[in-house]
């Protein structure tokens, strides 16, 4: 099963974005003001996948297209400018069956954030699920593929990550106007 919460749920660039030559790899809320200054084919991007139609777009079109091509590129291309994508691999929280998702995310330190925002939906994203059951997973990014352990954030922690993630990707804000009233989960993902 292929899902994309990619540039509609998404919020995550890190050093997988191709932009490796022109900006500088700040770690953090340093790499966050980078990645916020990006300029207009960034703020396109967010413009267009923050649109409920923009948002269907990426769920439903890019989400064919974008897991193949990582897996091909070891992460270092997609199909969604100006954004950081990477491949999710995660275990079914019922079926137990691999699955991957692509995902927009964002960086702290070594660490990966990842938000589940499913483009505002009232109701969380399957791949959210199947990590709070199964917080073991693999990436496939630009210099950060490998294994992972996945944790919900809280409180202060959480509204730090959320700071990272919409200078990352400001569509998240207008996902969460959307959500009748769920706050978005933020998680953290560590190297094992």
């Amino acid at each position: 099963m292929l899902a994309y919460e990619g540039l509609t749920a998404l919020a995550q660039r890190s050093g997988g974005d191709g932009h490796e030559a022109t900006l500088p790899r700040p770690r953090g809320a340093a790499y966050a003001r980078a990645m916020a200054e990006r300029g207009a084919i960034q703020r396109g991007v967010e413009r267009v996948a923050s649109s409920r139609v923009g948002g269907w777009y990426f769920i439903h079109v890019t989400s064919k297209v974008d897991p193949w091509l990582l897996r091909r590129t070891n992460g270092r291309l997609s199909s969604v400018l100006g954004q950081p994508v990477l491949l999710l691999t995660h275990t079914g929280a019922k079926s137990g069956a691999e699955r991957e998702t692509a995902l927009v995310y964002g960086v702290d330190g070594d660490d990966i954030l990842l938000v589940a925002s499913k483009g505002g939906d009232p109701r969380n994203p399957a791949w959210y699920h199947n990590l709070k059951a199964h917080p073991d997973c693999g990436i496939i990014a630009k210099n950060r593929s490998g294994s992972y352990r996945a944790r919900e954030l809280e409180g202060e922690e959480r509204e730090r990550a959320w700071e990272i993630v919409t200078r990352v990707y400001g569509g998240y804000d207008t996902y969460q106007g959307r959500t009748g009233g769920r706050v978005i989960p933020v998680l953290r993902l560590v190297r094992t």
